[in-house]
């Protein structure tokens, strides 16, 4: 069969009003429940799953699909709002999105992330149309030294977001590698720095380590001082994301995308990662890099691309190899099998 005989089959499936309400309604709760801290896309489309029990499987995969994605651009909302990721992905927006809601322009950094999202899962899913097969092979060849050598240049992009003080970013990774130590022991199995609780044998939950890390601060900082964000502006504001402003984003974008669609197609390396690399890659070749950090809307562009780059090419090692490409494609996989 042809790729366009393929394609007739697929939107002859798809082509009707019960799938595109079902798909709305899927990206409504995405959106709604990635907006609530701790949450987090992976916990809607789980507790989405048993609604899909008694409907048809082209409805059901498209429901939670719809969830999937709704879920990592609805984590951007609190990012920019009230510097608090609402899922792991969102985290390298906050750098810039909530600098720009400080300044009173919180609607044109959600306008940026909407629209950088939609442009970066539409490559997303070209991929995972075009080259699925070439992409599921490639992901194939990944062994540990790939993955060995994906990690360390990881660290490295700690240089390109730590801002003005390059130590301070050293002693941020060094402790967040300290607390990835927690848990069991990948190899020999051994509990480490659990404390006889069985409760840490997983690891500590990412979701509740970033809400600490972002959330906590500013409690603290607000309760240090309760008259300090009197006068500073969090409304939406009355600046929108103008078309000079994609434009003007565009590459960086596209480049975000890319990184995405690179970075999910590998099973188990999810969207953060790629939403940090498409920070720092946005961050080392623009004009205006001094002003990242400070509200610059290209950095919210560049997060909100990586990390939504990777939701259509997770889904690539599902489809061509049945092997996930992160937790949330393993629910998904769950509702292939329920629906056979």
């Amino acid at each position: 069969m042809s790729l366009l005989d393929s394609l007739s089959a697929g939107l002859a499936l798809v082509g009707n009003v019960e799938a595109f309400l079902m798909l709305f309604i899927g990206l409504v709760v995405g959106v709604v429940a990635g907006a609530i801290p701790g949450l987090s896309a992976t916990m809607a489309v789980a507790l989405t799953l048993p609604f899909t029990f008694s409907m048809t499987p082209i409805n059901a995969i498209l429901l939670l699909l719809g969830v999937y994605k709704g879920g990592i651009f609805g984590g951007s909302i609190p990012a920019i709002l009230i510097k608090t990721p609402g899922t792991p992905a969102s985290s390298a927006t906050i750098l810039d999105g909530h600098p720009m809601a400080e300044r009173g322009e919180a609607g044109r950094a959600l306008g940026m992330a909407l629209y950088a999202s939609c442009t970066a899962d539409a490559v997303s899913n070209l991929a995972l149309i075009l080259f699925a097969g070439w992409l599921a092979s490639f992901a194939l060849n990944f062994g540990p030294p790939e993955f060995f050598a994906l990690i360390l240049f990881s660290l490295t992009i700690i240089a390109g977001v730590s801002g003005e003080s390059l130590l301070r970013g050293a002693l941020s990774a060094l402790a967040g590698l300290l607390l990835a130590t927690i848990g069991l022991d990948l190899v020999y199995g051994t509990n480490r720095f659990t404390l006889g609780d069985p409760n840490m044998m997983g690891g500590l939950n990412f979701i509740a380590v970033l809400i600490g890390l972002f959330a906590i601060p500013e409690i603290i900082a607000m309760a240090w001082n309760p008259v300090a964000h009197l006068g500073r502006t969090r409304a939406l504001g009355k600046s929108r994301c103008t078309l000079a402003d994609y434009l003007g984003s565009f590459k960086s974008i596209i480049r975000g995308s890319m990184i995405g669609v690179f970075l999910g197609s590998i099973p188990g390396i999810g969207a953060a990662p790629s939403a940090f690399l498409s920070y720092s890659e946005a961050r080392r070749t623009s004009k205006n890099k001094d002003n990242f950090g400070k509200g610059e809307i290209e950095g919210v562009a560049a997060s909100e691309a990586g990390n939504n780059g990777v939701a259509g090419a997770t889904l690539i090692p599902l489809l061509a190899l049945g092997v996930p490409g992160d937790v949330i494609t393993a629910i998904i996989i769950g509702a292939f099998m329920v629906h056979g």
